[in-house]
Formats: structure tokens, C-alpha cells, sequence
């Protein structure tokens, strides 16, 4: 319906063994309408690099291909690696939001579309670029 949405995410080599899923959605945070980035690795696929390739080429899509204004992403506190990824990706930490009842807020990271291409002139490509497909 909004040309994004989730996606099977495979390694290059083994196109027949997902390792996991991500993609952008629209998604309300804070009485406002997002384009939100997530993602989710098998445990196999942790400290590959893979995650960090998925969300620079979303981020290419969203903004080159979709023209997307700004992308958000909403992260558990806990979740260190997936913060190290966002901070890699361009994403900056803007606050928290509350968007899982009775729990503690999450950490809510966004990208603007100017910010991003100020991003991409400096940012050097991971070694694994091209490594993975969806």
C-alpha cells in the first residue's frame, strides 16, 4: 500500500535460509504518523555487520528512491548492539517514547532526509556491502 513494508532478509550466498526481517512501516509514536525502521536478526546473523547493510540500504531506498522526509526507529534501552547500529546507520537519539504498555520508554532515534545526505558524504560503506538481499 505505501511501496514499504517487511521484508525476509537472506544472506547472498544462502538465498534459501532467511535470517531475518525488517523492513519500513507506518506507524503512529507520539500522535504522529512515522516511517519507522526495524529489523530483526537471527542470533546466528549477530556481529556479521549484516544489520548495519540492511538499514544503510533501507535508508537509500527510503530517501533516493521513496523521497521519504524522515525515518524513525524505536529501540529497547537494553538493546546496545541495535543502538550501535542506528548511531553507525546516521540516526540520532531524539528522546524516548512510551510505546509498549507497562514498560519502561523506549529509545526513539530519527534521520532527516538533509541529514541523511550530509551523512552520506562523509560515511564509508561496511566491508559487507552487497552480502545480503531481501
Amino acid at each position: 500500500m505505501h511501496g514499504i513494508g517487511e521484508m525476509a532478509i537472506y544472506e547472498c550466498e544462502k538465498p534459501l535460509e532467511i535470517i531475518g526481517f525488517g523492513g519500513i512501516s507506518v506507524r503512529p509514536l507520539e500522535h504522529e504518523q512515522t516511517h519507522n525502521l526495524g529489523y530483526r536478526f537471527a542470533t546466528a546473523a549477530w556481529g556479521k555487520g549484516l544489520a548495519t547493510e540492511f538499514c544503510q540500504r533501507m535508508l537509500d531506498y527510503a530517501f533516493d528512491e521513496r523521497q521519504l522526509g524522515r525515518i524513525t526507529a524505536v529501540v529497547r534501552p537494553n538493546h546496545l548492539a541495535s543502538q550501535r547500529v542506528l548511531l553507525k546507520a546516521g540516526l540520532a537519539l531524539r528522546g524516548q517514547v512510551a510505546d509498549v504498555a507497562n514498560a519502561a520508554p523506549s529509545l526513539f532515534y530519527a534521520l532527516s532526509i538533509d541529514e541523511w545526505h550530509r551523512h552520506r558524504q562523509g560515511m564509508i560503506r561496511h566491508p559487507n556491502s552487497g552480502l545480503i538481499g531481501f
